[in-house]
């Protein structure tokens, strides 16, 4: 069976993958000729995202996928789609579904693949039971003032977080491997 003609899609997704390609190099990932790319070019360019078409002093012409009016449709694969939704079902457990993230989560869940759906809630649980852990030294009732409530531990990151990512600021992140002190 022949393979099908690529779409503008196959473009977009070839851009965001590798950021810049020469037209050559989409010609040939393609299996189209350079008519058929400046064609798919122009028609995302048509539906408001930013493709550039830059010419090289070598005659070569370089494409690249600029940050541009509207949000470019995404292709996710399955391990994106499921670290996205197990991470918006944990926030929203945390947040009690604030203003971005029900929205959010509606949005994927209305297109979610059957094949995901035990994927995600096995994800969604393994963060729930990372951010619920008691000190290791100290007993574990929950009534104990020395309890670790690790879920606001996590809360308090996220937030950190947020508020880095808005003022633009770095966060410096010292791991220590499970269990231990290394």
């Amino acid at each position: 069976m022949p393979n099908p003609k690529p779409s503008p899609l196959t473009l977009l997704l070839l851009l965001e993958t590798f950021g810049r390609l020469s037209e050559g190099q989409l010609v040939e990932r393609m299996g189209v000729d350079p008519g058929v790319v400046r064609e798919y070019a122009a028609a995302l360019h048509e539906i408001g995202l930013a493709v550039e078409r830059e010419p090289l002093p070598s005659g070569e012409v370089m494409y690249t996928l600029q940050p541009g009016k509207q949000l470019p449709p995404m292709v996710l694969r399955d391990n994106e789609i499921v670290a996205i939704i197990a991470a918006l079902k944990f926030a929203q457990g945390l947040d009690g579904g604030g203003e971005g993230t029900n929205p959010a989560l509606e949005k994927f869940q209305r297109f979610l693949p059957a094949r995901l759906v035990e994927r995600i809630e096995d994800a969604r649980h393994d963060l729930e039971n990372a951010a619920l852990f008691p000190d290791e030294d100290e007993d574990e009732d929950e009534d104990d003032d020395d309890y670790y409530d690790g879920r606001s531990m996590v809360s308090s990151y996220i937030a950190t977080f947020t508020r880095a990512i808005q003022e633009h600021r770095q966060v410096a992140i010292r791991y220590y491997s499970w269990g231990s002190d290394e």
